[in-house]
């Protein structure tokens, strides 16, 4: 006789999946197909690995047992599993198919990369600045300018022309197929803004923002890639004959019937949502100066460097081109480079950070150039460019006060280095600062300093950051007490 309890047990499950059971055979393929679903991605690293190429990123090591400083590696597990968010079997293609089936709702599987209309693709990076949400405080903008008054005058005295440039955000020239439910801000963004400190400054500065405007008024379409976060070859041709006028210098001029369009490379934004879609995306190319693949162009050479994508590139011109340009740039200049390869003897292009201008002396430039993508101008306040500071009378501030600061003495190849605090901020290019340096034996040396101002967001309150690069061979600062006057 069965127990009360086992009696309640079946009427409480009776017609329930507890009294039926699934036909063997349907069960045992039901488990293979599960053990194969979860095998899979581990086994396929064998023979279908991620392409770091195709997926446009630096894919994760294989980590070590060991850590690099001795004793276990403390975090083996958790960097394995890393290792094999990026390389598990066939990673590429069932990253796409989620792409796909997301993009059938209007969402995008990445916030690297927003879905437009028309197949157009933002950079997730812009939102920010499209949103009016990583504004620079007026202190930064003003230190961007100073700074950049300073590598001008640094240039001119070596003889060079020099130019600074911005290249815009794509959302920032065509909102148009940006989704409806991204508001764009209707304040200023912070190139705009900047635009008045730099004309105050005097700074050579190339507004790519009102030439693409105008040519969008002129009735041309906007000549950015519909799947890249670039411009098209087209547009940083018009980039780079402003940049050569603004230089004194010949520009390309060529039309747009002078080129030809055909396949290029697979947009860095395609390549970052749909990884194992090679399509590519039609660009322009003009014979001699990009056409070679992969940029290159029977007018110029490399000298060092193998891809435009490189860090560091030199070039020289085959043709009689003359002068020597030394730019320093972002990706947006990886299109700019043939031409200004082709237009210059030799050239030198280079993405390091900090902007090491005092290379134009070892160089011999005769033009310098900086370009910045609008989404990262804050890094021109945040990290000043790298040349000897502006020496000064230091008697000029004779019978002023300094304004209370503190600073420190580091090196940094053959520079001395200072940063430190002041308190004064700066609100305008037109203000002055004034560091000057006494020696232990009552010397006294003084200097334009660069301004470090906070980046988007930031609060420099009621202090702000100063740096001087002094080369050694020129003042020992050892033991120097620093003084900072200002207004």
């Amino acid at each position: 006789m069965a127990a009360k309890g086992s009696q309640n047990w079946q009427a409480a499950t009776a017609g329930t999946y507890g009294d039926r059971s699934l036909p063997r055979g349907i069960a045992a393929l039901f488990l293979a197909a599960a053990l194969v679903m979860a095998v899979l991605p581990f086994a396929a690293m064998a023979w279908a690995p991620a392409d770091e190429a195709t997926a446009n990123q630096k894919l994760a090591p294989l980590p070590a047992l060991q850590a690099e400083e001795g004793g276990p590696n403390l975090d083996y597990l958790s960097q394995l599993g890393e290792y094999f968010d990026d390389h598990f079997g066939y990673r590429d293609g069932l990253i796409t198919a989620n792409a796909r089936l997301r993009a059938l709702l209007g969402t995008s599987a990445t916030d690297q990369v927003v879905l437009g209309t028309d197949g157009w693709l933002y950079y997730g990076g812009t939102l920010p600045d499209y949103l009016g949400k990583s504004r620079l405080p007026e202190c930064s903008l003003a230190a961007i300018a100073h700074n950049l008054a300073l590598a001008q005058d640094y240039a001119e005295g070596l003889g060079a022309s020099f130019a600074f440039t911005i290249a815009p955000d794509k959302n920032s020239l065509w909102p148009d197929a940006m989704p409806y439910y991204y508001l764009r801000s209707t304040e200023p963004g912070n190139a705009e803004r900047l635009k008045p400190h730099l004309q105050e400054a005097g700074v050579n500065y190339v507004d790519l923002f009102a030439l693409f405007e105008g040519t969008l008024a002129a009735g041309e379409p906007i000549h950015y890639l519909k799947t890249d976060s670039h411009w098209d070859n087209y547009g940083a041709l018009l980039a780079a004959d402003a940049l050569m006028e603004a230089l004194g210098r010949e520009p390309v001029g060529a039309a747009l019937e002078d080129g030809r369009w055909q396949p290029g490379a697979v947009g860095d934004l395609q390549a970052m949502l749909y990884p194992a879609d090679a399509a590519r995306e039609d660009n322009w190319f003009l014979p001699g100066y990009n056409d070679g693949g992969d940029f290159a162009g029977s007018l110029w050479e490399y000298t060092e460097g193998a891809a435009v994508t490189d860090s560091r590139v030199r070039t020289a011109a085959t043709g009689d081109a003359e002068g020597r340009l030394l730019m320093f740039r972002d990706s947006f200049g990886n299109a700019l480079l043939p031409y200004g390869a082709a237009s210059f003897g030799e050239a030198s292009f280079t993405k390091m950070i900090p902007y090491d201008v005092g290379q134009a002396v070892a160089l011999e430039a005769t033009a310098v150039v900086i370009e910045r993508a609008e989404r990262h101008i804050d890094f021109l306040a945040t990290d000043p460019p790298v040349f000897p500071s502006p020496t000064v009378d230091a008697s000029s501030v004779a019978g002023k006060a300094p304004v209370a600061a503190e600073g420190a003495l580091e090196w940094d190849g053959s520079y001395q280095v200072v940063r430190g605090t002041m308190d004064f901020v700066p609100s305008s290019a037109a203000d002055r600062v004034t560091v000057v340096a006494v020696l232990p034996d009552g010397s006294a040396y003084g200097f334009d300093p660069f301004w470090v101002g906070p980046d988007a967001d930031g609060d420099a309150g009621d202090s702000m950051e100063f740096m001087l690069y002094v080369p050694g061979s020129q003042i020992a600062l050892e033991g120097a007490d620093f003084r900072v006057y200002a207004g």
